[in-house]
């Protein structure tokens, strides 16, 4: 017997009813082989349970038609959950950080195209995710670019930001320095404070309280770096007491 749906419920319901990613229930490795046989990408949900923003990624971004359309022809797209059986393991093999969303996108080859930290707005995502699938504002493709524009100072930055992304932060560290010895008077409190805390995430807290304490310096009314400076101060002494 066929069924009708009236139109009216089409049009309420019409994105949620025929649109959406095509998420597979197997695992990464068989994403692997199914992608190369289909000459397409992968791309890796990882959530949890308990994230709210996760869930609004699903039902608002996920359920896009024009989103879900361009992944389901490009990409083999997986969840993770990020707290429960594989899902710590391959976390740790790809540097994921433990917030989320994160959505990262591999090719065939396992080797990482880009990832997308967090939810923004549905535009902002596809813009990302076309993007990244042509190797625009990726890093390897600014990396490529920075070979015949080694003075460009806002490109340094990107390598750098595209590094703490992807928790490599002694390599974030070295072009955050060069961005700040070319300019050493630039005032952008939040240049300082992703050194300080690259600088905090491997351990050498000193460099990490001269960071942070030059972003307070320029602008002294952002809380939440007040409260890392605290933290820095905070482990600093700890440190000095055992």
């Amino acid at each position: 017997m066929k069924i009708l749906i009236p139109f009216f419920l089409i049009l309420v319901f019409g994105t949620s009813l025929f649109s959406g990613v095509d998420f597979q229930d197997i695992s990464l490795e068989q994403a692997f082989v199914i992608a190369k046989q289909n000459d397409k990408k992968i791309m890796i949900d990882f959530y949890t349970d308990w994230c709210a923003p996760c869930k609004l990624l699903d039902s608002v971004i996920f359920q896009d038609s024009t989103i879900s359309s361009f992944i389901n022809s490009n990409y083999i797209s997986i969840k993770i959950d990020a707290e429960k059986g594989s899902g710590p393991d391959i976390m740790a093999k790809f540097k994921i950080p433990k917030s989320y969303p994160t959505v990262l996108l591999l090719n065939y080859d396992a080797v990482e195209i880009d990832r997308i930290n967090g939810l923004g707005p549905k535009e902002q995502f596809l813009n990302n995710i076309r993007d990244y699938s042509e190797n625009r504002n990726t890093l390897t493709d600014y990396l490529s670019q920075i070979k015949s524009a080694n003075n460009d100072i806002q490109l340094k930055l990107k390598i750098a930001n595209k590094y703490f992304s992807r928790h490599d932060f002694k390599k974030a560290i070295t072009y955050y320095e060069q961005v700040i010895i070319e300019d050493p008077n630039i005032m952008d409190e939040f240049i300082w404070y992703q050194l300080a805390n690259a600088y905090f995430r491997i351990g050498n807290l000193n460099e990490a309280e001269k960071s942070v304490s030059k972003s307070i310096e320029i602008n002294g009314d952002v809380k939440f770096i007040k409260d890392f400076l605290k933290r820095i101060e905070n482990e600093i002494n700890n440190q000095n007491t055992d």
